[in-house]
């Protein structure tokens, strides 16, 4: 099913290859402009072109192409098992396969060596990742899904950090003095016993800012991600 897969355009959870495309996009194409053509081949000035004929043929094209990417898409559910019909749902979520056909910006972060791609493939249709430990740090048995919620490893650490930096530089549009990991003021241990959290010295939360509330006033936030 993976061959079929690598064929496929994203929308219905494929890589999509242009190579296996470009000769039915070609074919579309010239549906399309098809009277724009025949106006720019006889020199027509005369007319302006009929959109409406073309948002009609385009639409045409793409109820088609749909038809069929459901199609095939339904055959191949029937022959995967639970977990890759889950997988491939997953594919088909709006936005779940921009990062195939983004722009290779080193600047914004979207360029991808060969390991990376090969990788994010794995990771997105199920595929064994090579040389993955077979039992984690924590000793259960590791997969995938395992690595991404076990405390034991740096990934939920990694998306915890993630939110709240991406938070901080929110609150920068709006706050001032927005800091990430301040250190608390120390107080007493006897200060009041029954304070649950971390008493010790050096003790930080997550993001402080002045200003959500009131003006001049300092807010402590904590960031928290579920596994």
């Amino acid at each position: 099913s993976s061959g079929i897969n690598a064929e496929w355009p994203l929308r219905p959870g494929g890589v999509s290859n242009p190579v296996k495309t470009a000769d039915n996009e070609f074919k579309n194409s010239m549906y399309v402009s098809e009277k724009l053509t025949e106006q720019i081949y006889d020199q027509d000035t005369s007319s302006q072109p009929d959109l409406t004929d073309i948002r009609a043929r385009k639409k045409h094209v793409d109820d088609e192409k749909d038809l069929e990417h459901r199609k095939l898409f339904t055959e191949l559910k029937i022959k995967s098992s639970t977990h890759m019909q889950r997988l491939l749902d997953l594919a088909c979520e709006k936005g779940a396969g921009a990062w195939i056909t983004a722009l290779p910006i080193q600047a914004l972060g979207y360029a991808l060596n060969k390991e990376d791609f090969v990788g994010s493939i794995k990771l997105r249709y199920g595929f064994k990742i090579a040389n993955m430990p077979i039992h984690c740090g924590c000793g259960k048995q590791n997969s995938i899904d395992h690595a991404l919620i076990c405390p034991t490893g740096g990934y939920v650490i990694f998306r915890h950090n993630r939110v709240r930096d991406t938070f901080a530089k929110i609150l920068t549009e709006v706050c001032t003095d927005v800091k990430t990991e301040p250190p608390l003021i120390p107080i007493d241990a006897d200060f009041n016993k029954n304070l649950t959290g971390n008493k010790c010295d050096g003790a930080r939360l997550d993001v402080s800012c002045v200003g959500i509330w009131s003006p001049l006033q300092r807010t402590l936030m904590d960031v928290r991600t579920r596994p």
